[in-house]
């Protein structure tokens, strides 16, 4: 069973630096604006995180992923790395909690013995929310704030709601 983790997660590290790569490329060599470029990793990052039942039993394997993942993208943009997702305007902890979200899906989904939760979620993340961020920042005109420094607008809220419901 351990090998069997060990070799999950080595498939899901290649396939999610395969994400970040193909963001990379997209951002520096093709000029993609920075949101897109962070949406695609993001979407991409979902996609693989789809494939986490089929790749673990444990869900302790999916924690050390999703810690590895939070260093890497910290250490990253502390280093002036991942400019796919780290070069957007807004202040954002999305990359940040991005992995633990999942982490916290599949552990509620593990403890509840049912995967479709976890599908579910993960779907409305990878869907909804970027939807939501591209309407929103493409046509969104009446905003609102979330808190200090964050706003959204009504436009990609209603997105989000649609496209979840």
């Amino acid at each position: 069973m351990i090998l069997r983790e060990l070799a999950g997660a080595a498939v899901v590290a290649a396939l999610v630096a395969a994400v970040f790569a193909a963001g990379e490329i997209l951002r520096r060599r093709f000029g993609v604006d920075a949101e897109t470029s962070r949406k695609t990793v993001h979407v991409g990052g979902c996609l693989v995180a789809l494939a986490f039942p089929l790749a673990f039993k444990s869900h302790f394997s999916v924690l050390v992923l999703a810690v590895v993942s939070v260093l890497a993208i910290v250490v990253g943009g502390r280093l002036g790395l991942l400019h796919s997702i780290n070069d957007v305007e807004r202040k954002s902890q999305g990359g940040i909690f991005h992995p633990m979200a999942i982490y916290v899906c599949f552990l509620m989904a593990t403890l509840m013995g049912n995967m479709v939760y976890y599908a579910i979620a993960i779907m409305v993340m990878a869907l909804s929310d970027t939807m939501a961020a591209l309407v929103g920042q493409s046509y969104g005109i009446i905003k609102y704030d979330v808190d200090d420094e964050n706003r959204r607008s009504l436009e990609g809220s209603i997105v989000f709601f649609l496209l979840t419901f």
